[in-house]
């Protein structure tokens, strides 16, 4: 991936073969890892499949294939916007995971990563007991994770959503229209 010419090809580059290469460029590039992953061997699979446009929750059954001209191209492209830029890869893919969930960002918002997954995964307990609860405020709800990740997992709750930040709830609307939670979530401008 070095260069783009046809012998670049010609060696058979494999998925692999790629994510390793990946991590490897990540590496010497020094990139920061801690915005949806903590190492370079996630973020390079993660980086793979999203230039390939393949789900990334879904195992790698064909590690052996070879990649066609096209496919290199946009590994490439995409690894050199994350190396150059430094922006994290979920502002690149418009794609970040929070409570096993995926959500849109960018960069309006901050990279959902929050110890606060833990706690709705795990019902809130031993805090509270969700079951006894009937709604739910979420504050400064940035992309809306945590607000629609409750909405989601809890049915039974009402949630608002309250953020000052337009561009924010702008990105949250995005989310609840993705999650078909419009009904379920209110969002505030406040």
């Amino acid at each position: 991936m070095k260069s783009m010419n046809k012998s670049s090809i010609s060696k058979k580059l494999t998925i692999k073969s790629a994510i390793e290469h990946i991590q490897k460029e990540l590496l010497k590039g020094e990139a920061f890892f801690g915005h949806g992953t903590d190492n370079a061997w996630d973020e390079a699979v993660w980086l793979l499949l999203s230039a390939l446009k393949r789900p990334v929750d879904e195992p790698i059954n064909d590690a052996d294939k070879v990649l066609n001209y096209n496919e290199i191209h946009e590994i490439d492209k995409l690894l050199k916007k994350r190396i150059k830029n430094r922006k994290p890869l979920a502002y690149l893919t418009r794609q970040a995971w929070f409570c096993g969930l995926e959500f849109y960002v960018d960069e309006r918002v901050i990279i959902p990563r929050s110890p606060i997954a833990e706690c709705i995964l795990n019902g809130f307990a031993p805090w509270l007991d969700i079951t006894q609860a009937s709604s739910v405020l979420d504050l400064c709800t940035g992309s809306g994770c945590i607000a629609l990740a409750i909405a989601h997992y809890f049915p039974h709750l009402s949630v608002d959503a309250s953020d000052f930040s337009k561009d924010a709830l702008d990105v949250a609307k995005i989310n609840r229209k993705n999650m078909q939670l419009e009904d379920k979530v209110k969002l505030i401008y406040s």
